[in-house]
């Protein structure tokens, strides 16, 4: 599909900048899914221009993954924000209570405004994610306006409409490990009546504050451009579809490998790959495409587990002339990018791991 325009946003400030703006020249919807999103500054300021857009007649919509530490809201604070307006659904519902290994995730990171602009990357609704906090990703997100974005819009959709995703709890005990992760615990011990005020004033601190992120330092951002007039398709997985479906994100990531022609530049969070992409992988260094990979380190990685399965295959891949570069430093390499012989991209949310 035809878009107007493609803009890159590496910096932090610059990502959650352009989510702020977007929201507050909205008109008639914001339809927004994510895995993640939490009670601090960064998402605060996101949630406020949200209740404002909301306040002011646009319809908004907030899709999220229900999984334990994946919406990080306490139950008063999401009653606040649906008694302003914004509707609410987590998929799969309902799991706060419950161990449910297994469960495909709400793994999107979708932004679109008025059906026709667009931001979709790498980054959740975190303070993490915009350079605040202990533990920082290195993300990037693509800024796009065009067409396409009406088929992404009803793809959201599609999810939103899903038997899986309902309109969460909003009332009762929370369970105590999902208060690890929410900066204001203490709303869940408090009347509603009395949160509301402390919910007003935080909202409209962040509101008049200055904008809650930080560019992380020593990034190089030489030769990133945006475009004018540039050809974009939308992949996506289907509902209850295979992995290994044609139209499947894995597989048409699969064909891309097997038509790279010279060179094949990847960057994933988590390199544990099924034993069809490494094989593929492979092939193509084989042929005399130049493959270079960029991860975490142990040292890095915030999942060990995944770095393990990595480690152990580590030595072959090099051997089969996988050039492999590893990320050093406590922050953390989040992005998700292939890029084709230099002028095809793949950019999003999916990794290149065994669970995507």
């Amino acid at each position: 599909a035809h878009a107007n325009s493609l803009r890159y946003l590496v910096k932090e400030t610059e990502a959650l900048a352009a989510r702020v703006e977007l929201i507050d020249r909205a008109t008639t919807s914001i339809a927004i899914a994510t895995y993640q999103i939490r009670d601090d500054s960064s998402g605060g300021q996101i949630l406020a221009a949200l209740v404002d857009a909301a306040g002011r007649g646009v319809d908004v919509r907030l899709l999220v993954d229900a999984h334990p530490n994946n919406n990080n809201l306490p139950k008063p604070l999401m009653r606040y924000l649906v008694e302003h307006g914004i509707a609410i659904r987590e998929r799969p519902f309902d799991v706060r209570t419950k161990l449910e290994l297994g469960r495909p995730r709400l793994h999107d990171k979708l932004f679109v405004v008025d059906s026709t602009y667009l931001i979709i990357g790498g980054r959740n609704l975190e303070q993490d994610y915009f350079g605040l906090g202990n533990r920082r990703y290195i993300d990037i997100d693509v800024a796009v306006e065009g067409d396409i974005v009406q088929e992404i819009e009803a793809y959201f959709h599609s999810r939103w409409n899903e038997p899986e995703s309902a309109t969460p709890r909003l009332s009762g005990r929370e369970e105590p490990k999902m208060l690890k992760k929410q900066i204001h615990a203490e709303w869940n011990n408090l009347s509603y009546c009395e949160v509301v005020p402390e919910i007003d004033a935080w909202l409209a601190q962040l509101r008049g504050g200055e904008l809650q992120a930080c560019d992380l330092p020593c990034r190089d951002f030489t030769g990133i451009n945006s475009h004018d007039s540039v050809c974009i398709e939308f992949l996506r997985d289907y509902t209850n579809g295979s992995k290994r479906s044609p139209d499947a994100i894995s597989t048409r990531i699969i064909q891309e490998i097997k038509s790279a022609k010279h060179s094949i530049s990847i960057a994933t969070p988590y390199f544990v790959v099924p034993h069809y992409l490494r094989r593929e992988l492979v092939a193509a260094s084989k042929r005399g495409v130049y493959v270079t990979v960029l991860t975490n380190s142990l040292e890095s990685t915030d999942q060990v587990v995944a770095h393990a399965g990595y480690a152990n295959m580590r030595r072959s891949l090099i051997r089969d002339g996988i050039q492999i570069h590893e990320l050093r430093g406590s922050d953390i390499l989040h992005a998700k990018l292939i890029v084709i012989d230099g002028h095809k991209t793949i950019i999003g949310s999916h990794n290149l791991d065994m669970l995507s």
